[in-house]
């Protein structure tokens, strides 16, 4: 894996997808028809890229080179929104990953839930730092 090419690729905010070769996460892929499982966003600080992510036992933020190592054969993919952030728009992003920092896992994936889970960390960070809208509003979300 050469991390240098993947970095100069990134964008604050940017969402990151892996696999990860656990029996969980790989009865997700299945589930869902996908070839990842686990999902984190990106974020450049002091020079160091890192992923906010919900993992077991909590949220927590890890080295991109890391996160990636963690995936089955070193595979991921990036997403951004069509059209980047700005720049006060990653930065709402990150405030939101920090208030969910320490939150414990939700193994049941029970939205609802006070615990958090990898999906929903990113979705509850996009929604409420970007006010996007939810599934039942009458506006489609923003595509990828």
């Amino acid at each position: 894996m050469n991390i240098a090419s993947i970095e100069s690729k990134l964008n604050d905010g940017d969402v990151i997808f892996t696999s990860i070769p656990n029996h969980l996460y790989q009865c997700v892929e299945r589930a869902s028809n996908s070839p990842t499982s686990h999902v984190g966003l990106v974020f450049k600080c002091e020079a160091k890229w890192l992923v906010a992510e919900s993992r077991i036992p909590f949220s927590c933020y890890t080295p991109l080179e890391d996160f990636i190592a963690r995936s089955k054969h070193g595979s991921y993919a990036i997403k951004r929104m069509k059209g980047g952030l700005i720049k006060s728009e990653a930065e709402a992003l990150k405030v939101q990953c920090e208030l969910q920092m320490g939150q414990l896992y939700h193994l049941g994936f029970k939205y609802r839930s006070k615990r958090q889970f990898c999906s929903k960390f990113v979705y509850d960070a996009y929604k409420t730092a970007l006010g996007l809208w939810t599934w039942g509003d009458s506006k489609p979300l923003p595509s990828c």
